[in-house]
């Protein structure tokens, strides 16, 4: 969220807005990397699990389908 402020302000030179539409932004984008980021952990613990219980990894069970 720090980061995506201080990009906007660089940003904000070009394109100028309000500080709250600033704020708004940064956490907006903090809060959309912040998903991606717990999606991809979810998806590598649930695989790790599938593997666990199967001995497969999910790319095997997709391929026995």
């Amino acid at each position: 969220s720090g980061a995506a402020f201080a990009a906007q302000q660089l940003v904000s030179k070009k394109l100028p807005c309000s500080l709250q539409w600033s704020l708004l932004l940064a956490g907006a984008t903090g809060s959309l990397a912040s998903y991606v980021v717990t999606r991809a952990e979810t998806q590598k613990c649930s695989d790790f699990w599938v593997y666990l219980e199967t001995g497969k990894t999910s790319q095997e069970l997709a391929m026995a389908g």
